[in-house]
């Protein structure tokens, strides 16, 4: 198991083997309100590579 930084990035994503799940809360608050998750079709490296650009346009 791998933790990556967000960088900025609010939501919560969960890669198991090739399946992507989104999280829209944060997991901490897992069984004390109504939580969603669901199965997404993207891949962990166009998440990546999102969180990344992301990452350049708030240094620059």
């Amino acid at each position: 198991m791998q933790v990556l930084p967000s960088y900025g990035m609010h939501d919560r994503f969960l890669f198991i083997d090739d399946t992507a799940y989104h999280f829209g809360a944060s997991l901490k608050d897992l069984g004390k309100n109504t939580f969603f998750f669901t199965q997404e079709d993207f891949t962990l490296d166009e998440v990546l590579k999102e969180s990344q650009k992301i990452q350049a346009e708030k240094e620059s």
